[in-house]
């Protein structure tokens, strides 16, 4: 691409950026093919979220291989959450466990074990580690049901850091949930079900090549997991 051509390209993208509140690109972010990068050629599209967020669909040339329509999402935030939740129905402290949420992935024709996840708008990022405003406890209950957020107790969240994301420019904030079940709540059957596992036990499904029922192996879940697990000692 000519210097002219790469100059009307960045000013079209960053007006989009612009419209949305967000920090506009550099130039050297379109690639260059000279250099074996893969290099943005065109807008193809855009898509506004209601956190303000956009996805703009790119179309690439990708070096040995051709042209690409390329979706990159900018702006927002996303959280992953990793609940622990200790039963203590009658008095007694329960041993703790992680709590994933079972889901048929149509692409797969497999049941996946995935950890809680979702958006976090700008204003509420300085609310994350409030027990009581945590935009955390919507995506709870939004994963696991209304009546599993009524049945828990004594709250902590912490954020436990960072992980880059495959076609997100921005990272996911990793936040560890921890709190008491005090009543029984429903456990939903088929989509949407809670499992519960101990940290060990789930670190070793992580690796089990032999087990194909109840591996854990959704990308983003694996990889907080894994930082999870070395930061709090589970293995």
């Amino acid at each position: 691409m000519s210097t002219e051509e790469k100059r009307r390209l960045i000013s079209a993208v960053n007006e989009i950026m612009r419209m949305h509140g967000l920090q506009k690109l550099p130039v050297e972010r379109l690639g260059e093919a000279a250099r074996d990068e893969v290099e943005i050629q065109e807008v193809n599209d855009f898509r506004t979220f209601e956190d303000n967020s956009v996805t703009i669909e790119f179309r690439t040339a990708v070096p040995n291989v051709g042209e690409r329509n390329i979706a990159v999402r900018y702006g927002g935030s996303g959280c992953v959450v990793i609940p622990i939740f200790s039963v203590n129905l009658n008095g007694q402290d329960g041993e703790p466990k992680v709590a994933l949420v079972k889901k048929w992935r149509v692409e797969n024709g497999d049941w996946s074990y995935e950890l809680p996840r979702g958006r976090v708008a700008a204003e509420e990022q300085q609310d994350i580690e409030d027990r009581e405003k945590s935009p955390i406890r919507r995506i709870i209950s939004a994963t696991f049901g209304e009546e599993c957020l009524r049945a828990l107790d004594q709250a902590s969240i912490v954020k436990i850091g960072k992980l880059d994301q495959r076609g997100e420019a921005a990272s996911l904030d990793i936040v560890l949930f921890r709190a008491a079940v005090v009543q029984d709540f429903v456990r939903r059957p088929g989509d949407g079900r809670i499992v519960l596992m101990p940290p060990d036990q789930l670190m070793k499904l992580i690796d089990d090549d032999m087990d194909k029922t109840t591996r854990v192996t959704e990308v983003v879940t694996t990889a907080a997991l894994y930082k999870t697990a070395r930061k709090l000692g589970w293995w």
